[in-house]
């Protein structure tokens, strides 16, 4: 059921209703911060165009491929959902 070692040792020191909790924390913190990816990709965008500059590609201005090597380059593929991974 444990992916990684955080969930593994998660599942072995608490029970079951603090071990909810803490997922709901942590889903709830990741909306938060995909929402302020989000309204900063927006106010880069806004900032790009208010100056008339080209708006920066969203899959180009990810540093991940710099902070993280990997062999394959499908890198994003990973981040995309199978619906739009087949596309």
């Amino acid at each position: 059921m444990a992916a990684n070692k955080f969930a593994t040792m998660l599942h072995r020191i608490t029970n079951k209703i603090t071990l909810i909790l803490i997922y709901a924390v942590l889903e709830w913190t990741l909306i938060v911060l995909l929402l302020l990816n989000s309204v900063f990709s927006f106010l880069i965008i806004k900032f790009a165009e208010y100056f008339g500059l080209k708006p920066p590609c969203l899959w180009c201005s990810r540093v991940d491929h710099m902070l993280y090597h990997r062999k394959n380059k499908s890198i994003h593929r990973d981040l995309l959902c199978e619906a739009h991974a087949t596309e």
